[in-house]
């Protein structure tokens, strides 16, 4: 038998500053998503492609 899995849907995102921003779900939960934190913790380095989202510019 299949399970129903609910996923909550993003419905806003907004950026706070640098590489922090704010995201609201659709079952009234909010979270501050830290970048700096997501990209170190998948080892993203100097020699990463992803490092180019280390500057706020791009990111």
């Amino acid at each position: 038998m299949r399970q129903n899995l609910k996923m909550p849907r993003i419905l806003k995102i907004n950026w706070i500053n640098e590489l922090d921003i704010s995201v609201v779900f659709n079952n009234g939960e909010s979270r501050i998503i830290d970048f700096r934190k997501v990209f170190n913790s998948i080892g993203v380095t100097e020699a990463s492609p992803a490092f180019i989202l280390y500057n706020p510019t791009d990111f």
